[in-house]
């Protein structure tokens, strides 16, 4: 009896602490990807149905970036991830939003149920490269589809339980768990629709809420999506329309697009790529309507967007190297995690099926992962009091801006503002991050949103394919002016030609540039810890300035001891100026070369030839400069300053001139125009086309600018003999 009784008198104190053991849980655990100490991690324990608490249980990494700040906020601020089945831990904290945050609050990562660092991972490595078989997509996909469900099925996983329903209780309980009395929540992309089911049912402790491009409950993607893409695009052809550049770069890209979609609706294209798996060369067909959805999603970034008008240039002239490229590139990254078919499967596709508007290829991937009937409340908007900050891009088909302004309009406190040029994902941009920072510091009101008018909206970059035939214009008009003036000169030369003279010269040729040039390749070189293409490139840097300053030196109309050697073997003073060219350039010559080979040998350079040669073009474009500067001004001063600088900011800011770079108004106009000009282009940063072109423009460019410098020296030779030299007389 006295057993009994003491049985039934602890009975409740054993079923207290197995009930606490049930209950979510942290347990601290290291990094897994980084030992930096103002990094905790750990795992959240939490069942993997919270409606049946003694369930199994699953294991969500959490990792805490803390604020460097001495007096921290105490309302943290926690991402969640897009997809669904985005990754968060793992992220340094490097952005700019999350260096705003981490100003004054801790950023809390959470890997969501079946993702990333959290156990189990749902990753569905069988998808992974099936754009690579064409042959029958739907087929292979519904039985990678499969292959995965019964994999992941095998380890005991209820796949019905990864829902935003399941996920949203996993936030409310890790906010209980760290002991935070209230925090803020960033959800972006999927992460909106996550962030708003947690403010539907677990509002508690929560102080405000950013949502960066909205996906909320009550749309559905396979419902609006294609009108969704639609006014992306449309939005993109009229902002080209309205850009000067663009729109006469690409006129009426918006027929041309239509057209092009019509015909590969008809007649597909048959692209080439590479299967990463075996290696092999696969066929792969792009019809008009895939064009048209992938056009959306690059419509959707801002940095692919704003290459989208040239892609659709380039296919339409049947020129197919970018798409493949693109194709290729997104096929070999894409791994699809099963949280976002759980998603899909109980949350969109049941009521695309009673609105009678389901795909039937999303009906068959489905069946084979679960259907299952939803709960009417998923498809409700939310409701709500709690401050809450929604931003949209303007070009995102993804989650258009639309969807973002219904949602703010059930929020008694949502403030929702849609960003010009921008896309999917907007934090990327100083004035959201701005918004969002102003917003966290007094969530109590709509934050000043004046810096959204000095947006530039999206910048397009014309590529050099585009402006190619210029550059050959250029190329040609400066060839035949080159043509004419190097014959003259050296006829002149050749008649008026003095062996006296060019020993004169040639004393007169300071060693001192030489052992310069030369102490510095062969030291910096071999000892070069810069990337490859700029251990290739120290030769170009070096003698060309070297080159143009001596060069400087010897035709600069202060320079005496030009005079001198003038006065003492009168001849055509372009005699002059071209043997001291060539005094000066010969050996600089059979440097570059030992340069050239040491850094051939180091970087294990395969273009043995272009690399021999690659500095003599940018050596005369700046010798070109530095001498018409000096003789122009008849300062040799003045000439070498300008000469510094020009190879200065060649040299060290000239690639922000490549297309590609954003610039500062209105030199954007003049930017596509600019690439054939830049003396300091790498081959990397140009195709082998545009590179030669390149090249061949800025050594014309050299030749022409030095003939006009000899051209400016016609009053010295007048002035010391008149209108005739001696010999003529």
């Amino acid at each position: 009896m006295k057993w009994l009784v003491m049985f039934i008198g602890i009975m409740p104190l054993f079923l207290a602490v197995q009930g606490q053991e049930n209950q979510p849980f942290f347990e601290t655990a290291p990094c897994p990807f980084t030992d930096q100490p103002q990094f905790e991690c750990g795992y959240l324990i939490v069942p993997e149905n919270h409606a049946a608490p003694d369930g199994p249980t699953i294991r969500l990494m959490v990792a805490v970036h803390h604020t460097a700040h001495p007096n921290p906020a105490p309302d943290p601020v926690i991402f969640l991830a897009g997809g669904p089945g985005g990754r968060a831990v793992g992220s340094m904290g490097t952005s700019l939003i999350e260096q705003a945050i981490l100003a004054n609050r801790d950023l809390i990562y959470l890997d969501q149920r079946g993702v990333g660092f959290s156990d189990p991972n749902l990753d569905c490595v069988e998808l992974n490269g099936l754009v690579f078989s064409p042959a029958d997509p739907i087929h292979n996909t519904l039985k990678a589809l499969r292959a995965c469900r019964d994999r992941l099925a095998a380890q005991g996983i209820q796949l019905e339980n990864y829902t935003t329903r399941q996920n949203a209780a996993d936030i409310a309980a890790l906010r209980e768990v760290l002991g935070y009395e209230s925090w803020n929540l960033w959800g972006s992309s999927y992460g909106t629709r996550l962030a708003l089911t947690v403010m539907r049912h677990h509002p508690e402790g929560i102080r405000s809420v950013i949502l960066d491009s909205a996906f909320p409950p009550g749309v559905n993607r396979f419902i609006e999506g294609h009108a969704a893409s639609n006014a992306a695009l449309d939005n993109l052809f009229e902002a080209c329309a309205e850009d000067l550049l663009c729109d006469f770069m690409y006129p009426d890209l918006d027929q041309t697009f239509r057209r092009l979609v019509e015909m590969l609706n008809e007649r597909p294209v048959l692209l080439s790529l590479r299967d990463p798996r075996s290696g092999a060369w696969v066929e792969y067909p792009l019809d008009g309507t895939s064009m048209a959805e992938g056009a959306a999603m690059l419509a959707a970034s801002p940095l692919s967007a704003a290459y989208l008008p040239s892609l659709i240039s380039d296919f339409s002239h049947q020129d197919y190297h970018q798409v493949s490229q693109i194709v290729q590139q997104l096929g070999g990254m894409i791994l699809l995690n099963g949280l976002s078919y759980s998603v899909l499967c109980s949350e969109e596709l049941p009521f695309a099926l009673e609105s009678g508007q389901a795909d039937e290829n999303m009906i068959a991937l489905c069946q084979d992962w679960f259907l299952t009937s939803p709960d009417p409340v998923d498809n409700v908007p939310v409701r709500s009091e709690i401050p809450t900050l929604i931003l949209a891009g303007q070009m995102d088909g993804i989650t258009p801006p639309n969807w973002g302004s219904e949602a703010a309009e059930l929020l008694s406190k949502g403030y929702f503002y849609e960003l010009p040029g921008l896309g999917h994902g907007v934090m990327g941009d100083p004035c959201s991050v701005d918004l969002a920072a102003a917003f966290l510091d007094h969530p109590d009101g709509p934050p000043d949103a004046t810096c959204i008018d000095r947006m530039p909206g999206l910048h397009f970059v014309i590529p050099p394919n585009a402006t190619r035939p210029y550059a050959r214009a250029s190329a040609a008009l400066f060839g035949i002016i080159s043509c004419f003036s190097v014959i003259g000169l050296l006829r002149n030369a050749h008649a008026y030609r003095d062996p006296l003279a060019m020993k004169e010269s040639r004393k007169l040729i300071n060693l001192l540039p030489l052992l310069l040039s030369a102490g510095l390749i062969f030291t910096v070189i071999p000892l070069s810890s810069y990337a490859h293409k700029d251990t290739l490139r120290l030769v170009e840097i070096i003698i060309s300035l070297t080159v143009a300053v001596q060069t400087v030196f010897a035709f600069s109309p202060d320079n005496d001891l030009m005079m001198e050697v003038l006065l003492s073997c009168p001849r055509r003073i372009y005699w002059v100026l071209l043997e001291r060219f060539g005094i000066i350039l010969l050996p600089q010559a059979v440097i570059a070369t030992f340069g050239s080979l040491i850094a051939i040998h180091v970087t294990g350079e395969t273009e043995v030839a272009l690399t021999l040669v690659r500095w003599i073009p940018t050596m005369m474009m700046l010798t070109g400069i530095g001498s018409y500067v000096s003789l122009r001004s008849r300062s040799m001063v003045f000439g070498i300053a300008i000469t510094l600088l020009f190879w200065f900011a060649a040299a060290f800011m000239g690639a922000a001139l490549l297309p590609g770079h954003q610039v500062i108004k209105p030199l954007h106009y003049l930017q596509p125009f600019l690439w054939p000009f830049l003396p300091y282009a790498v081959p990397e940063d140009l195709n082998s086309t545009d590179y030669l072109l390149n090249r061949a423009v800025v050594l014309l460019c050299g030749i022409n600018l030095l003939m006009l410098a000899v051209w400016q020296l016609r009053d010295e030779e007048r002035l010391l003999f008149g209108t005739r030299t001696q010999k003529e007389r």
